[in-house]
């Protein structure tokens, strides 16, 4: 996931504060993310996150990049 595509995909007010508050648990901070544009935040998010999917009423399911085996492991069985 590119920080591009995680941009356009906040569609509904609370994301960009979702996304900026998760930039802050990663390390930025609050001065920092009040000068930067949303796509660099993004990309910081993005640089350590991966989008899992958008639901049908719009929400977002990230998970660290750490957890991949994890969340596949997991998606096998449920397509199973």
């Amino acid at each position: 996931m590119t920080g591009r595509e995680l941009e356009s995909s906040l569609t509904r007010i609370g994301h960009e504060r979702s996304v900026r508050k998760i930039a802050l648990q990663i390390g930025a901070t609050a001065e920092q993310l009040a000068e930067m544009p949303l796509i660099e935040v993004c990309d910081i998010v993005a640089q350590e996150y991966e989008m899992l999917c958008v639901t049908k009423n719009g929400d977002i399911i990230l998970y660290k990049q750490e957890d991949k085996e994890k969340v596949d492991a997991v998606l096998k069985l449920i397509m199973r």
